[in-house]
Order: C-alpha cells, then sequence, then structure tokens
C-alpha cells in the first residue's frame, strides 16, 4: 500500500518519466498498426454515442471530446468497417495539475478541466483510459489491441488511470493490467509504471 496518494505520484522522477516520448503522433502512429485513426468531428461523435449506449448514457457529451482534441492535439482514434464506426478508444493526457487531480479525487472524467489536460506540445505527465468500446468482433479486438500497446509502448513510464462503469469493461481493463488505485476510490483503477499494483 502507498502511502500519501499525492506524494506518490507527483515526484515524477521515480517514473522515469520521458516527457517527448508521449505525443499525439506517437499514438496515432500505433493507432495505424490496429487499423484506428483520428476521427472527424461526425466520426467522433458517433465513438461517443457507441461509447454511451454500451458503457454509460451520462459519459461526456461530445463537445468534452472535441475541446479535448483541440487542446491535447487529440484524444480518441476509431475503427470503421464499410465506412461505419464501429469501434473507438478514447485517451487523456494529462498535465501535472491532472495527475495531481486524480490522486486528489478532484478530477472529473466527465467534465475535464483543460488545466488538467497536457496542451499539445507540453509534457505528458500521466494518462487516463477515457473509453474503449465497440459494437463488432473485430472492433473489440483491434481496440483492446490498441489500448494495450500504447500503454505498454508509450505510456510505460507514467500512471494510467480510468473507470470502470461495467462488469465487462472491468474485466478487459483487469486484463490490460489495471488495478484499484491504492487510495481507495471507488471504481477508479490504473496501472502503477513502478510495477506497485495489488493483485487482481
Amino acid at each position: 500500500m502507498l502511502g500519501n496518494p499525492k506524494q506518490a505520484l507527483l515526484p515524477t522522477d521515480l517514473f522515469d518519466f520521458r516527457p517527448d516520448a508521449i505525443t499525439p503522433e506517437a499514438v496515432i502512429a500505433i493507432g495505424e498498426r490496429f487499423q484506428l485513426r483520428p476521427p472527424s468531428l461526425i466520426q467522433m461523435a458517433e465513438g461517443r454515442d457507441i461509447a454511451a449506449s454500451l458503457i454509460d448514457p451520462n459519459i461526456a457529451p461530445a463537445s468534452a471530446y472535441a475541446e479535448a482534441a483541440v487542446w491535447s492535439g487529440m484524444c480518441a482514434l476509431v475503427f470503421t468497417e464499410e465506412d461505419k464506426v464501429t469501434g473507438m478508444v478514447a485517451i487523456l493526457f494529462l498535465s501535472r495539475a491532472g495527475l495531481a487531480a486524480v490522486a486528489e479525487q478532484t478530477f472529473n472524467a466527465r467534465a475535464p478541466d483543460r488545466a488538467h489536460l497536457a496542451k499539445a506540445g507540453e509534457p505528458v505527465y500521466g494518462g487516463y483510459a477515457w473509453g474503449i468500446a465497440a459494437t463488432t468482433k473485430t472492433g473489440a479486438r483491434l481496440c483492446v489491441g490498441f489500448a494495450d500497446a500504447v500503454r505498454r509502448e508509450l505510456f510505460s513510464k507514467v500512471p494510467v488511470f480510468s473507470r470502470a462503469a461495467t462488469g465487462d469493461g472491468m474485466r478487459v481493463l483487469t486484463n490490460l493490467g489495471y488495478r484499484p488505485v491504492p487510495w481507495g476510490e471507488a471504481g477508479v483503477i490504473w496501472v502503477d509504471p513502478r510495477g506497485e499494483a495489488g493483485p487482481a
């Protein structure tokens, strides 16, 4: 069990921090390997609607996705079949203030504060898996494969958080290495880059 969460999470030297490694361009490049690509505004809204129908109808609105994408350079990739969106993975790039907000339990994933998100070109101090949703088996396989690859290849040196809203979501994220956060906030899970996550 870690001590004070703020003290445990904020010293980035504990994570062998590499700010230049985590960029929208690097995420998009990994997405290409899984046939996931940056969406148009219409596709982003379609992907958000898929997530709302499968995860929680009260997730962040489409406008929040668009704002995060403009501020951070991207926030989601989509998979399409016959020109129809059938899968989406959404990721938030956390700033130093965002990392502190998660630790202090003030981070609002439904309406992210711009100060909590890394601006495009600025250092990324953590990640937030904002949503993984798909309506087909192929979409699900590629979306989960991408989510696993991007965390291991780009976000392996910083904490990555999420909140599982369904049993299926929790099973998927547990299989990807997420565990309950050590300060016990209900529903919030993470992958600790130091390998200190607890047992499933």
